[in-house]
Parts: structure tokens; C-alpha cells; sequence
């Protein structure tokens, strides 16, 4: 069997499946109603709600949109990549996704001031961005050298 014919396990999908809603989520919130989001909201205690909710502040509904259109891509060929069959019909969305994702991290530590380590939200970014990260590079490297994940 070719690499590209590798059947998809049920591991890469889960993980397909979880990456999709969640990104898909958060996305069509911050697209959709990027006020309800954070943006111009403001709490009982005088704060901006999106510097309480987001892990970084979100200041602008064209920033929270922009954001937000790019999660809902995400989300999208997630999705479409869990209902795939095998590895040579997902594996063009690796590259991209793991640049993203792993430059992403890399920004977000760059500028590691910007955020409230007070809050749970940060850090849960964090780990979830450093988790898909890896998930999805051990999953490419072992669809590439033909040992595939179950």
C-alpha cells in the first residue's frame, strides 16, 4: 500500500473531530457577534469584557472578525478532514496547519506579557495549541514514513 493509501485511524479523527468544534466555536462567536465576544463589552467591574474572556485582549471588532474568520477555516478543514478516507487526501492540509499552529505558539510566548497568566483561559491556550501542535506533527510524520496512527 502507498503512502497515500494509508487508511485514516480512529486517534487522527478524534482529533480532527475535536480540533473542528472547538476552532468552529470559538470562530463563529468572534465572527458572528464580536461584541457578545468581548469587544466594547464592559463588566460590573469596569474592565473590558474581552480582556477578561480572551487569553489576549481583543480590542476591535475587525480583529476579533479576522480572528475569527481564520478559526472558522479551521474548523471547516477539520471537519472535512475527519470525513476523509485516507492519508493522501488530508495530508496538503498538514504543512499549513502545523506552520500555523507552531507559529502561532511561538508569537503567543514572543509576547507572553500580553496575557493574564491570572487566567485559566491562558493557559488553556497554551496547551492547546502546544498538544494540536505535536498531535498533528507525530501524526504527520508517521503517515509520511508509511507507519500511519491508529
Amino acid at each position: 500500500m502507498s503512502r497515500d493509501q494509508q487508511i485514516l485511524g480512529r486517534g487522527i479523527k478524534t482529533v480532527f473531530l475535536l480540533v473542528g468544534g472547538l476552532t468552529l466555536i470559538v470562530g463563529l462567536a468572534m465572527f458572528l457577534l464580536p461584541e457578545r465576544a468581548g469587544v466594547g463589552t464592559i463588566l460590573p467591574d469596569g474592565k473590558p469584557a474581552g480582556d477578561q474572556w480572551w487569553p489576549w485582549s481583543l480590542r476591535t471588532a475587525l480583529n476579533t472578525r479576522f480572528l475569527g474568520a481564520l478559526f472558522i477555516g479551521v474548523g471547516i478543514g477539520s471537519f472535512w478532514s475527519a470525513s476523509q478516507r485516507v492519508w493522501g487526501q488530508v495530508r496538503g492540509l498538514f504543512p499549513p496547519g502545523l506552520t500555523f499552529t507552531g507559529l502561532a505558539t511561538v508569537a503567543a510566548f514572543m509576547n507572553f506579557s500580553s496575557y493574564n497568566q491570572q487566567r485559566i483561559a491562558t493557559w488553556a491556550f497554551f496547551a492547546i495549541y502546544i498538544v494540536v501542535f505535536i498531535a498533528g506533527a507525530v501524526a504527520f510524520v508517521r503517515y509520511e514514513r508509511g507507519s500511519g496512527v491508529q
